[in-house]
């Protein structure tokens, strides 16, 4: 395993920028995510450590030595494609020797029946040794090109997008079968998603990437709890969060919100904090989880206008006087309908405000 970094690379296509200026380093057996949309800059920047293609400017790194001149063949690397890329008319057998024996076509035959054997146990593949792709799952299919990649032991693994063609359960599942790879070889990972939830689940740390620029790099935890930019904070998290429009102003014990479509208070530990945003216009970003269903004489008056069940319980969707949406969860035992009023809260710890020009962090409270 080693560590991978970046260092001032671009890429351009024209007058399109598929990745600019990028810095990012990898630490020696971390497991990474790039987590974007499409045409982020995610593949392009895989794609460019891989050697698939030439980076413009800037210097790659796999351990102590660049390798922007060096072919995909020596980079001592594997990929994983979502496409899996099983030859099938090879037994699983045959498709885990075949990047042995492609290296090194004299290798010992009982080199490779030892080397196939280890990863075919750690990967619980065992018993399918003898069939073919076609008699196998996706999720059989899935293993089998993890242990073809694993096989040659390579310093870094790339994996693109790699569960993408299996159901929703199955994807599951297989992050848990990863994870717990990862743990058992300790190698260098870096794995390419537009599934936030998958890079959640599965990172050390994310890259998060939109139009060729890297937005933020940094724990599952930060990603989510402190997001660097508006973009981030709207792309991270299971459910969309109102952006609301407007300005803040310390009054007391509580901070002021004031928009066009809508007007609240809302807990403040310290007035210090965020006396510097007094007056301010801001974008503030309101997460489900900052939401709850409130008695209390500041609660903000709503009126439900959406509810879908979500597993164990419900979540809403309601309106407040000004007209801005706000979404939160629900218990089960918590019965209400569209048409409902209601009173809301927002919990401290969950606020989010963003410069409306910079589209950057200003304050969390």
């Amino acid at each position: 395993m080693a560590n991978v970094s970046f260092s001032g690379v671009s890429k351009v296509y024209g007058d399109a920028i598929a990745l600019a200026e990028l810095d990012l380093s990898i630490a020696q057996g971390e497991f990474v995510a790039l987590l974007g949309p499409s045409g982020s800059g995610k593949t392009t920047t895989l794609n460019l450590l891989a050697g698939l293609i030439d980076a413009d400017e800037g210097e790659i790194r796999i351990g102590d030595r660049v390798v922007n001149d060096v072919t995909p063949d020596k980079r001592d690397i594997a990929m994983v494609f979502q496409n899996y890329a099983l030859y099938p008319h090879m037994t699983v057998f045959e498709n885990l020797e075949f990047p042995l024996k492609a290296r090194d076509r004299n290798v010992a035959t009982a080199v490779v029946e030892n080397r196939v054997g280890t990863v075919a146990e750690t990967l619980g593949l065992g018993e399918l040794l003898h069939r073919y792709p076609r008699e196998l799952s996706g999720g059989q299919q899935q293993r089998v090109a993890l242990g073809r990649a694993m096989i040659r032991d390579p310093k870094v693994f790339l994996l693109d997008e790699p569960l993408s063609n299996l159901d929703a359960r199955l994807r599951i599942r297989m992050r848990r079968d990863i994870k717990a790879l990862h743990k058992a070889i300790g190698s260098t990972i870096i794995y390419v998603t537009h599934d936030q939830a998958e890079a959640m689940t599965l990172a050390d740390r994310i890259a998060v990437f939109a139009g060729g620029r890297l937005q933020q790099f940094g724990s599952p935890a930060e990603i989510y709890g402190r997001p660097a930019n508006k973009f981030v904070a709207g792309f991270v998290g299971e459910r969309e969060p109102a952006m609301l429009s407007g300005s803040l102003s310390v009054e007391g014990a509580s901070l002021r919100f004031a928009g066009p479509d809508a007007r609240f208070d809302m807990p403040l530990a310290s007035a210090r904090q965020l006396a510097h945003l007094g007056g301010r216009a801001v974008e503030l970003c309101v997460r489900p989880e900052a939401v709850s269903v409130s008695n209390s004489g500041a609660a903000i008056p709503a009126v439900i206008t959406d509810v879908e069940i979500d597993g164990p319980g419900l979540f809403a969707y309601a309106r407040v006087a000004d007209g801005a949406e706000l979404s939160f969860h629900l218990g089960a035992n918590q019965s209400l309908r569209v048409g409902d009023a209601l009173g809301l809260g927002l919990q401290g710890g969950r606020l989010t405000a963003f410069d409306p020009q910079t589209q950057l962090a200003l304050a969390r409270w």
